[in-house]
């Protein structure tokens, strides 16, 4: 439990240098974010397995408008269709070779 709560207090962390980056320092700051994500063997399993789940595919959603409708964005009903979409959506924003395959 002591492992998960440390991990708990990493995330909020980061989180937080996510959320106080300008602009000009945020995709670096993401960048370190998804090393983060890599570098932790629990949180890049979670990952993996969402990734290899078929609640959601980011390139379907973002391409073929099906999360964009009428100018609303609509998001997958389940848990696991939403962290794809998100984690597709700001991973899009570095080039795969930064953020490490997973």
């Amino acid at each position: 439990m002591l492992h998960l709560r440390n991990l708990r207090v990493q995330l909020q962390d980061r989180r937080s240098h996510l959320h106080r980056a300008d602009y000009q320092s945020f995709d670096d700051q993401l960048l370190y974010t998804f090393q983060f994500l890599n570098k932790k063997a629990y949180i890049r399993n979670l990952l993996t397995t969402i990734e290899a789940s078929a609640d959601a595919d980011f390139e379907k959603w973002m391409h073929e408008a099906e999360g964009f409708l009428h100018g609303i964005v609509r998001f997958p009903r389940t848990e696991v269709g939403k962290v794809k979409i998100c984690v597709g959506s700001s991973s899009s924003v570095l080039p795969r070779t930064m953020i490490g395959a997973r």
